[in-house]
């Protein structure tokens, strides 16, 4: 039985991967941010569903499979996974967030950028940003966001 967990098979799948014997893999620092970014992910999207209601803080769209945790401040440039450090976006809201295409200002009200002037995305323009159900997270939001103005 040993010898058939060790087949050509098995061998071949396996290949290139470090082994158990090999006593220093090889790991880079992109690898260890994803495994730090996906262990906290899930926790912090369910916080936010809680704290938004399951509603898009720019949009009010309730359809949680197309509901994103965007940071305010980015994790990879020290950002936590607390409440007052996210907000919960539509999709195509968190991309454009994240490229700084989209933001808000120290009003509570949604910028964009002149390049999305003319497009759907226009009407969010000035609009308020829907608030999470407790104040800590606004006042966070705001002083955070100010560090990313387009």
């Amino acid at each position: 039985a040993l010898q058939a967990a060790t087949s050509p098979t098995t061998q071949q799948s396996t290949a290139g991967l470090p082994s158990s014997s090999d006593k220093n893999p090889v790991v880079d620092d992109i690898a260890l941010q994803q495994i730090k970014t996906r262990r906290g992910q899930a926790q912090f999207r369910r916080a936010l569903i809680e704290a938004y209601d399951g509603k898009c803080a720019f949009s009010g769209c309730d359809v949680l499979d197309v509901l994103e945790s965007a940071h305010v401040m980015p994790h990879a440039q020290g950002g936590s996974y607390a409440v007052s450090n996210g907000l919960l976006l539509r999709a195509d809201l968190h991309t454009l967030f994240d490229l700084r295409l989209i933001c808000i200002d120290e009003n509570r009200k949604i910028r964009i950028a002149d390049s999305l002037y003319g497009t759907m995305y226009q009407e969010f323009e000035g609009k308020v940003v829907r608030l999470p159900n407790h104040q800590q997270h606004d006042e966070s939001v705001s002083k955070e966001n100010d560090m990313r103005q387009i």
